[in-house]
């Protein structure tokens, strides 16, 4: 079963209709990203690997236009706790903001040229050479 979800939808439903919906959504992205089942209790606590967690932050913020913060998934142990995290979110109006992002420029001068390693690249490198 598919729940689709709509902003302007939820945002008219009366709080306890949008919240139920929102459990509803979460419960089909998180078995989508874990493939697990849902548990059938939204208060009951759920658990997300850290790639698991991105992948549903980038979902939400792609279904509903609002920003959740890792923090805010780690600390929203059940579907119940992530819901009421989205709904107040979607009444407060914190719409992801492009404005807000970074703007990517593609370096054409520079296409196939060499660049430097991050700072976790170089150690693991570094590591892996038998020097440490």
């Amino acid at each position: 079963m598919t729940v689709s979800v709509d902003r302007a939808m939820l945002l008219a439903a009366d709080p306890a209709q949008r919240r139920h919906q929102l459990v509803l959504h979460l419960a089909e992205r998180y078995e989508a990203v874990t493939h697990r089942p849902a548990p059938a209790d939204p208060n009951e606590s759920i658990f997300l690997e850290s790639l698991q967690a991105t992948e549903l932050q980038v979902l939400l913020e792609s279904d509903l236009g609002v920003s959740v913060s890792m923090v805010d998934l780690a600390e929203s142990p059940s579907l119940g706790d992530l819901a009421q995290l989205l709904d107040d979110a979607l009444t407060e109006d914190r719409v992801t903001a492009g404005a807000d992002l970074p703007v990517v420029v593609v370096d054409r001068a520079g296409w196939g040229e060499p660049f430097g390693l991050t700072d976790v690249q170089q150690a693991y490198w570094l590591g892996r050479s038998g020097l440490f």
